[in-house]
C-alpha cells in the first residue's frame, strides 16, 4: 500500500491533469516491475483512481469495489461497475483500463469501501455484504457524513464475530456551490 500511495502521490503531482486511466497505467508498470521483479512475487491490487471536478463530475478508472452512490433525490442507491483489472498482474493494462464518468447532484453522496466491510463475516459465517450496505446508506443519506460513517462501521463491527480485514470507508457529499 505504500508503494502504491508513493507512486500515486508522484504522478499526479508531476502531470496533475492527466486522466485517470494515464495514472493509473504507469502504476500498474511500476507495481508490475516491484512485484514481479524486485520482490519475486505473484500479488496483485484492486485500485480505483477517482478525480472529482468542482461542478460534481467524478471521473475514474481502475477495478475496485462498485462505488455507492446515494441518490438525494431519490433516496435510493446507485451501484457503479469500476471496469478495469487487477494492477501488478499483467505488464500493460492500457487494453483493460478506461476512464468512466459520473455525474453528481446536489446533496448526493459517494461511498467508496474496501471489501473488509462487505465481507465481515457473523458467527454464523453470513456477509455483512453489499445489500446491507445499500440498506444503510439508503436509510441514513441525511445524516452527517460522520455520522453516516460511524453508523456503518458500528454495524459493521456488530455484524462480524471479529473484523479479520481492514474496514476503510471513505464518504463525500456533493453540495453544488451558490
Amino acid at each position: 500500500m505504500l508503494m502504491v500511495q508513493s507512486v500515486v502521490g508522484a504522478l499526479a503531482r508531476k502531470t496533475p491533469e492527466a486522466a485517470p486511466s494515464e495514472l493509473v497505467c504507469a502504476l500498474n508498470t511500476v507495481l508490475y516491475d516491484n512485484i514481479r521483479h524486485r520482490l519475486r512475487n505473484k500479488e496483485h491490487v484492486t485500485f480505483t483512481l477517482l478525480r472529482y471536478d468542482p461542478g460534481g463530475k467524478l471521473t475514474f478508472a481502475g477495478a475496485h469495489e462498485e462505488i455507492c452512490v446515494w441518490r438525494k433525490a431519490s433516496g435510493k442507491v446507485e451501484l457503479v461497475e469500476t471496469p478495469g483489472t487487477w494492477l501488478g498482474a499483467m505488464r500493460d493494462v492500457r487494453k483493460h483500463t478506461v476512464d468512466t464518468e459520473l455525474q453528481l447532484a446536489d446533496g448526493d453522496i459517494v461511498l467508496l469501501y474496501t471489501d473488509g466491510v462487505t465481507e465481515a463475516r457473523a458467527a454464523s459465517g453470513e456477509q455483512f455484504g453489499l445489500e446491507r450496505l445499500t440498506a444503510l446508506l439508503e436509510n441514513s443519506g441525511d445524516l452527517p457524513i460522520e455520522a453516516l460513517i460511524e453508523r456503518i462501521y458500528d454495524a459493521v463491527a456488530c455484524h462480524a464475530r471479529e473484523l479479520d480485514d481492514d474496514v476503510t470507508l471513505l464518504a463525500f457529499r456533493y453540495l453544488e456551490s451558490a
